[in-house]
């Protein structure tokens, strides 16, 4: 606070400060005619309580506004699914799906029954899907350009009917136009000499989501 007197300013601190060359204590009068003598313009007096701000700041009177940068999630992300009767687990032949769901930095293809990514980095990827069989098995993968992965290998057996659901999650380094599918390897009986119904799938789901872009 600043009053003007007698063509002299009066300005009085409520904390302790350091002001070079004028040292500002309490308010004694000596700090007064200290202050009365040496202010003798405006630059002086705002210098003073330039001051007093930093000092109030750095003693944490003052309050501060935290500022927190948010940071974007990598984002990327794309299904296919036929939520269908599905069709028929035929050796070396992809999973059919008959619906895209929704995409972003991805591009699913429903006639080509596969997931293109357009950013590299690692991927998780995800499969599953219901299985009605009678004394069969199967083997299926996940495929990467046509070429099977080899932890994305999965598989089911039975000796009676069988009403299940199979798949896996595996996590993947892709490359930007890399294309993911799904296959049947091959199927067969476990009961020599028996030919087993075709085995049916329903349900089918593939989701591939950009967890690290490189």
């Amino acid at each position: 606070m600043k009053n003007k007197h007698k063509g002299k300013y009066r300005v009085v601190f409520d904390v302790d400060v350091i002001i070079n060359p004028i040292v500002v204590q309490d308010r004694s009068e000596e700090t007064e005619e200290t202050v009365t003598e040496s202010i003798s313009n405006e630059e002086v007096i705002n210098s003073g309580v330039d001051a007093v701000k930093c000092y109030l700041k750095k003693h944490h009177f003052c309050k501060t506004k935290k500022v927190v940068k948010k940071i974007a999630p990598y984002q990327g992300f794309g299904s296919l699914y036929n939520p269908d009767l599905g069709g028929f687990a035929i050796d070396d032949t992809l999973i059919d799906f008959t619906v895209a769901g929704p995409d972003f930095k991805t591009k699913p293809s429903v006639p080509q029954d596969f997931i293109k990514v357009k950013k590299d980095g690692v991927y998780l990827i995800t499969f599953f899907m219901d299985i009605q069989a009678e004394a069969a098995f199967a083997n299926f993968a996940i495929f990467v350009n046509n070429q099977q992965v080899d932890v994305g290998k999965f598989s089911f057996t039975t000796e009676g009917i069988l009403q299940t659901t199979a798949g896996k999650t595996i996590q993947l380094e892709l490359e930007e136009g890399d294309r993911i599918s799904v296959k049947t390897i091959n199927t067969g009986s476990p009961m020599n000499g028996y030919f087993p119904p075709p085995i049916r799938y329903t349900n089918a789901a593939l989701t591939v989501t950009l967890l690290k872009k490189d």
